[in-house]
């Protein structure tokens, strides 16, 4: 193994984590070619990544959305608690 096999540089590490399949490619010095084979890969390729963009946004969302609702909770506890102080409820 080279000296370089062994340090990542922080593009490397920012490829590896969108796609490790062609970051292993690139450091193996892969040099894709427009073969029709190689074509279908890459659109077979460009669909499993876009099915992964929108799973990963729905998730960003899913979680602002309980971000939202475990805020709102605290805050309905405060008001609770406040209220249950001055002796406002019952």
């Amino acid at each position: 193994m080279r000296e370089d096999d062994k340090l990542f540089s922080a593009s490397e590490i920012g490829q590896f984590t969108f796609c490790s399949v062609s970051w292993f490619l690139k450091r193996r010095g892969y040099k894709g070619s427009s073969s029709k084979k190689l074509l279908k890969k890459k659109s077979h390729g460009m669909k499993i990544h876009d099915a992964i963009g929108k799973k990963t946004h729905i998730t960003r969302l899913l979680l602002r959305l309980s971000y939202y609702l475990l805020l709102s909770g605290i805050v309905l506890l405060f008001i609770f608690v406040i209220v249950n102080w001055f002796g406002l409820i019952g």
